[in-house]
């Protein structure tokens, strides 16, 4: 639900940011997990499986 009293953003309050781009790649379907890996993993795509290492951009920790 919308807050009555919020008041909405003008143009000229956006007018810095930048329009953003994505790059998505064709997935090619190829070698699959087995299913009990598949579920541990989140994905049955062994080249989607990116495990979060709690680093940021540059090897810190957040």
């Amino acid at each position: 639900m919308m807050d009555r009293n919020a008041k909405p953003i003008s143009k000229d309050e956006c007018s810095w940011q930048v329009v953003g781009m994505a790059y998505v790649p064709w997935q090619t379907f190829g070698q699959t997990y087995d299913p009990q890996k598949a579920l541990m993993a989140g994905t049955i795509f062994p080249e989607l499986d990116k495990p979060f290492s709690g680093r940021c951009k540059g090897g810190r920790y957040r």
